[in-house]
């Protein structure tokens, strides 16, 4: 009981939780890029410009950080590389795209921010291939 009020980390339950931020942020994104991956050519003449390199190169860009990149970070292979254009994606979703809408209207934007912030500064865990890779 006392455990549950403790501060303390607990190793192997530090590792887990990574495992499961990693695996489950990265499963969840992974189907809004499949979605533009299969439409690319319906929906690239009017997707958002936000860095003015025009829409096509959006949502290729897009497109790469919500296909390859949460594949990467599933595995746990180059797993501070892969969240960052993830990162990024939703910084850029917040200030450029979505900056006049409610906070309560971006919750799952805000959500990914802070998984993707998480995984950044703590890293991908023991449970992951970068883990493996660094025995």
């Amino acid at each position: 009981m006392k455990k549950l009020y403790s501060a303390t980390l607990i190793p192997g339950l530090v590792h887990f939780s990574l495992l499961i931020i990693r695996i489950s942020t990265g499963l969840l994104i992974l189907p809004h890029g499949l979605i533009k991956l299969m439409h690319f050519h319906t929906i690239s003449w009017q997707f958002a410009d936000p860095l003015n390199i025009g829409p096509e190169i959006s949502l290729l860009l897009v497109i790469i950080a919500e296909v390859i990149c949460p594949v990467f970070l599933i595995i746990g292979l180059f797993t501070r590389l892969a969240v960052l254009p993830l990162l990024i994606e939703m910084l850029v979703i917040l200030i450029k795209i979505y900056h006049y809408s409610p906070i309560l209207n971006r919750e799952l934007d805000w959500h990914y921010l802070t998984a993707f912030l998480v995984i950044l500064c703590c890293g991908p865990g023991k449970f992951s291939a970068d883990g493996w890779l660094s025995r």
